[in-house]
Formats: structure tokens, sequence, C-alpha cells
């Protein structure tokens, strides 16, 4: 007997067991497709060989990669060593044999290092299909440290098999053993995907440029690596090493040593809520860039969460973009030198934008959130849109907030910009409500409204 969708809906959202959603697509075709989606759209892979035979599966059935939104694909480099304990009790039988043994450990991870990595190409770019393509002349000519075999497994692509994902977390310890080195992010070249989050350890070079050029969607950003081809391969390495230390597998959740660590962010009533924004099926164009390791201006337009290992790349990135958000390390211990950086960085984040339609995809998700209508107060810094109907809109969302006290503004795109400061009104029924225009500094007011009784 069929159930209605939402009865199906229902009995999914109560069943936390992975191993019981697995049954339930074995039940009927109606629990298969709901119990398939909630099965499949946040997997976790933290073991080589189950992230093989899972990215083999996404090639093997499209359907199923398809329901995928967001990936972890978190290896450890210790994830071979098995049996620590017992390994602790034999040390006594000398180091010659502990030698042997680690060695043979490092050439079995290199090797599954090698079969993950072909998964990964194949899952996340496309499936096995008839001749050879552009990507895989590119891919064998470009990066020499691949594997031969790896050329043999690239073919013409017949469709794009994970088109839903949107959150792509690639976290394995930048692979730094040979023959990659760090060097992956070549598993990403032609994908059609627009990713919404992306949290990577893989090496800063050309192919991770070129794909973030193309992704338009991203707001929130993790990168382990920045090299401009400036940087010494020491200080690189130092603050590799602090990225691994306050990121963990998973995500933002260990801290960096407050001494090493700069952390901004702007007061937001959506705190950890994700900007939504429009799909676009066609990406950017991007502008040529002066190096083939400098991300283009016009690439994430939509960037609000930024933590990354090199300042570098916070003075890089920022720039040109709304980010509200920004954790990083200094690049050196000594005052002097973390002052002078401090300085170059804040004059990076004075050139953050924050333009029109990102203050009205916040104003909207504000508003939509109805647990805030009775208890916000403040809300800003937004940037008033100088359109007539535009306008007229951003004000309409504003009159919903009934408990709003205080809204800041930047107005230095206004044109012309407020003659006078004076008192703005916004009528309610059943309620008066004034509005006053102070200005704090050139381009820049809060309105503040004084709410009486109501009549």
């Amino acid at each position: 007997m069929e159930l209605s969708l939402e009865s199906y809906r229902i009995v999914v959202k109560h069943t936390h067991s992975r191993a019981d959603l697995a049954t339930l697509c074995l039940v009927s075709k109606g629990f298969r497709r709901v119990a398939e989606r909630a099965l499949y759209n946040t997997l976790y892979m933290s073991e080589v060989k189950k992230a093989k035979r899972m990215c083999e599966t996404f090639v093997g059935q499209p359907r199923i990669a398809a329901l995928v939104e967001a990936l972890v694909i978190a290896i450890e480099k210790d994830e071979q060593v098995e049996g620590g304990e017992e390994m602790q009790g034999e040390e006594e039988e000398g180091e010659d044999d502990y030698d042997d043994e680690t060695e043979d450990q490092e050439d079995e991870m290199e090797d599954d290092q090698d079969e993950l990595a072909e998964a990964l190409t194949l899952s996340l770019e496309k499936s096995i299909g008839g001749e050879t393509s552009n990507v895989q002349q590119s891919i064998s000519t470009s990066m020499e440290f691949a594997p031969k075999r790896i050329s043999g497994l690239l073919f013409r692509a017949r469709y794009k098999n994970m088109t839903s994902l949107r959150h792509l977390n690639i976290l394995v310890n930048e692979s730094s053993a040979p023959p990659y080195q760090g060097k992956l992010a070549w598993i990403l070249s032609t994908c059609t995907f627009r990713l919404k989050s992306f949290n990577s350890d893989m090496s800063w070079d050309e192919d991770l440029v070129r794909f973030l050029d193309i992704q338009d969607e991203i707001e929130d950003l993790y990168i382990g690596d920045y090299d401009e081809g400036q940087g010494t391969e020491m200080g690189k390495s130092l603050r590799r090493q602090k990225g691994k230390q306050h990121h963990s597998s998973a995500g933002h959740q260990d801290p960096l040593e407050p001494s090493d660590t700069l952390a901004f962010g702007t007061p937001s009533p959506l705190v950890g809520e994700k900007i939504k924004s429009s799909q676009s099926e066609s990406g950017p164009q991007p502008k040529s860039s002066g190096s083939p390791l400098t991300i283009s201006s016009t690439a994430l337009p939509r960037l609000a969460i930024l933590e990354c290992t090199f300042s570098e790349a916070a003075i890089a990135l920022v720039p040109g973009r709304p980010v509200s958000w920004l954790k990083t390390c200094f690049s050196s211990t000594d005052p002097a030198t973390k002052q002078a950086e401090l300085k170059v960085l804040f004059e990076a984040l004075k050139k953050a934008t924050y333009e029109e339609q990102f203050t009205m995809d916040l104003l909207k998700i504000v508003v939509d959130l109805t647990s805030f209508e009775g208890t916000l107060r403040y809300l800003g810094t937004l940037v008033l849109p100088v359109d007539g109907k535009e306008r007229l809109h951003f004000y309409g969302l504003l009159m919903k907030l009934r408990r709003l006290c205080c809204v800041e503004l930047e107005v230095s795109a206004w044109n012309p910009s407020p003659a006078s400061i004076g008192p703005v009104r916004f009528p309610r029924p059943g309620e008066r409500a004034e509005t006053v225009l102070s200005q704090c500094d050139p381009g820049s007011f809060h309105f503040h409204r004084n709410s009486g009784k109501r009549e």
C-alpha cells in the first residue's frame, strides 16, 4: 500500500540510524525515494578504502551521486597505522623492525592515496565513457607527478555525476607523500557543480586557482595553503603546521593560539546562517590575472566567511568581496612584524565590499526567520539600495521587523547624498515610529528609531 509523500518523510525524519535508512530503501519504492535522499544527502569519509568504494558507487550510479549535497573526505596520515597499543608493547624488538614496518605502512598509504585520487577524479568529474578528453591531456601534461595509470581512466564525460553538490570538504593532510606532494586540485578539473562552502588543505596551485575562479556561489571558504610564488618553503611549512593545529578534520572547531590568531567578524543577526543566493548555470567569466597563482578579482563574489592559515591569502581575497568573518594567522612571532602585517591586513579589510544585492539577500533571510520579528532590536551594517523600487522593497521588509530599534546603513553610494541630517518617519499602523538620521563619518550614517507607545 502506497503512503503519502508526507508520511514517508515523517518516518524518514525520525529514523536516525543510517543502517535503518538503508533498510527503509528496501521496503518499497516510495520509501526508497525518500530514504535515499536522507541517506546520501551528507556523506563523511574518513577511511581510504571506504571512500574509494563510495566514489566508485558514484561513478556507476549517477542517480545516487546526484543526491549528494555535502561531501566530507577527511583522511588522516596515520589512518593506516592500526594496533597502536600493540606496537607500543613491541618496541623492545628493535628499531630496525619498527622502521621496516613504518616504511611498509607508508608505501601502503601511498598506494591507497593513488587509488583514492583516481576514484575522486571519476566521481567528481565524470563517469567512464569512450574517447580520451582534452581534460586527460591537460592533466597528464601539467601534472607530471600524477601516476601514469590515471591517464587511462580519464575519458570523455557523458554526464556530470555530482550535480547537486553544494558543500565539499577535502582534508587529506595535504597528501604530502609522493607522488602528489599536496597537489590534488587536478581532481576538480571541469567540475560543473556550484559550491556554497569549500574546505581544503590541498596545495595552492594553478588547478585550485582555476577551480575557485569559476565558483561564483561560495560563501564559506577554508584554505590550508596559499602561495603566489613569493613565500619561502620554511614559512609556508610553519604556517601549515599552525593550520593543522587549529583546523579539525570536520570543520572550523579548534582555535589557534591567541598570539597567533586574527579573528574578525561583523555584528550580524544571522550567526551561522547561510546567505541565500540564486543558482547560476553558467559561471562568471573571470578576468585574466597577472599570475597563474593569483585568483581573479571577479571570482568568489559572494564570499562571506574566510578562514586561512596565511595572512597573504586574506589580504588577497578580502578586497572586493563581502567578507564578514575572517580568521587567519600571523606569518611571524616578532611583535614588530606582526604590527606591520596587521596594518596591511586592515587596509585589505577596508576594501571589502557590501553591495545592494547582498543587502537585499541578507534582509530577506532576516525577515523570513519569523522568530526575529518580535525580538530583533539592531540590524546592520547594510548598504542602502539607491534605486526607487528597490528602496521601497527594502523599506517594506524593514517594516516587518516590529521591534527594530536601530538600523545601521552605509550610504556612500547614495547619489546625491543626503543634504541634511534630520528625522525620517516610517509610519506603521497603531504605532508611532521615528527614525533619526545621524552622520557618523563621511559616507556613513545611522538610523535610530525611537518607538512611542501604541495608540
